[in-house]
């Protein structure tokens, strides 16, 4: 279930949570450092995770889904091509199952 959905008073308390941390929810559901606009998560990775910065090619993957838990053992970091076999192309995925979405 994805942060927006759960009702305004959640998104209120969480918004506030990020907030007191000096980080900020994007569009995209990420969070990211108020001062320097980087990415919580792509930070968390490369200090705890590798141990240095991360290269051009290099993603950080939520092993759970959920785009704003960024603690380190939730975090893993792949090639492009090892985080596309992570998330399946949707319409592939369609023609493959004959399913639109869970509920089908």
């Amino acid at each position: 279930m994805s942060l927006f959905h759960r009702g305004p008073r959640y998104k209120r308390r969480t918004v506030r949570k990020f907030e007191k941390r000096g980080q900020y929810i994007d569009d995209r559901g990420y969070a990211r450092y108020s001062d320097s606009d980087d990415l919580v998560h792509r930070y968390v990775a490369a200090k705890y995770v590798v141990g240095r910065k991360l290269l051009p090619n290099e993603e950080v993957h939520h092993k759970n889904g959920n785009k704003l838990d960024n603690r380190s053992d939730n975090l893993i970091v792949l090639s492009h091509d090892q985080h596309m076999n992570q998330h399946p192309n949707p319409l592939l995925k369609r023609i493959l199952t004959g399913r639109r979405n869970k509920y089908d």
